[in-house]
């Protein structure tokens, strides 16, 4: 997506603070900066989660994705720092094109507490790997869930812990896992396909 903006201030308010992509990897803007001697405008960015060091492209590379980044599901793996929740935009987006922290949530799997600071998550490993799709798989998952004893995703929009699974944004669970295998509620048939996908690992995993 290739957006025109009127001056610097107004693409520093759009974009600076920011999550984006650059060649389909997230990167975060630190701000926007005219360059006298060329009349152009310099993105300054870091990519995810290294943002200590930074980069510049011109605003207008045909590489520099300002469309809203992918979401879903995210986890991290470890103790004591267990995290698992649905991420996706607060629909509120004023001045702001790319996903910025004001307009980011995450909910918990069904039964379960949120317990993160969002902040922390916005720039992290973590985010980046939901951005790009990055998921074990439905077995991986299950063992990384045993052994740590809370919710883990295995893609965007499911997730499971060692007895139920989970889907974006319900406040319920809507299956169970059962030795070993996932076994979607009766009246969550409608889900079916997509929950198919999700084992199949279509649209899903590493893509990066």
């Amino acid at each position: 997506m290739k957006k025109s903006f009127f001056n610097r201030e107004q693409a520093s308010a759009y974009l600076t603070g920011t999550v984006v992509r650059f060649k389909n990897k997230p990167i975060y803007i630190y701000g926007i900066f005219y360059k006298e001697d060329t009349d152009k405008l310099l993105v300054q960015f870091a990519y995810l989660p290294d943002i200590d060091r930074t980069f510049w492209i011109g605003i207008d590379d045909e590489d520099f994705d300002m469309t809203p980044v992918p979401l879903g599901f995210l986890s991290t793996y470890k103790k004591p720092e267990v995290i698992t929740g649905w991420c996706s935009r607060i629909p509120q987006r004023r001045w702001k094109q790319g996903l910025a922290p004001q307009h980011f949530m995450m909910l918990p799997p069904a039964g379960y507490r949120p317990y993160w600071d969002k902040n922390q998550i916005f720039i992290s490993e973590e985010l980046k790997k939901t951005i790009t799709n990055d998921y074990p798989d439905y077995e991986e998952a299950l063992k990384i869930s045993k052994k740590v004893g809370a919710p883990i995703s295995f893609h965007r929009d499911f997730a499971l812990d060692a007895k139920n699974l989970f889907y974006k944004g319900y406040n319920t669970t809507v299956g169970i896992v059962a030795d070993n295998k996932p076994i979607l509620d009766e009246d969550k048939d409608f889900l079916k396909e997509a929950f198919a996908e999700a084992l199949n690992g279509k649209e899903n995993h590493r893509t990066l």
